[in-house]
């Protein structure tokens, strides 16, 4: 059941980075995008998903550390991106709203079937 799991979350990670790196190349090579090219750093950290996904796959201890490295930056760039443009305490709002999604997947990776399934052991 955890393979299964695991397999569908990498899938899903990396379905939504391809569509990350789509919409920033978009955005990046679009001679009209005007004020949109400020999304184009949130897609282009969401595309960090592809390799997130990809390390499920490889099922190596460092591809472990890998993964929840790669969730935790990504979170801290939106943070720090989407912070600011939010006003001057928006960065709290949208901390909280990153860590709501951060902290759960961090966590799930901790759970000892998951642990053994990539060989990381105690």
């Amino acid at each position: 059941m955890t393979r299964g799991l695991l397999l569908l979350l990498a899938v899903v990670e990396m379905a939504l980075g391809i569509a990350g790196l789509v919409g920033a190349t978009g955005l990046l090579v679009s001679h009209n995008a005007g004020m949109v090219l400020i999304f184009w750093p949130l897609f282009a950290a969401i595309g960090l998903l592809l390799v997130a996904g990809a390390a499920i796959f490889v099922r190596r201890p460092w591809s472990y550390y890998l993964h929840i490295a790669i969730i935790v930056l990504i979170g801290l760039l939106v943070t720090f991106y989407i912070g600011p443009l939010m006003g001057p305490n928006g960065w709290i709002d949208v901390l909280i709203r990153a860590a709501i999604v951060v902290v759960p997947m961090t966590l799930l990776f901790l759970l000892p079937p998951v642990r053994s399934y990539f060989g990381v052991s105690r």
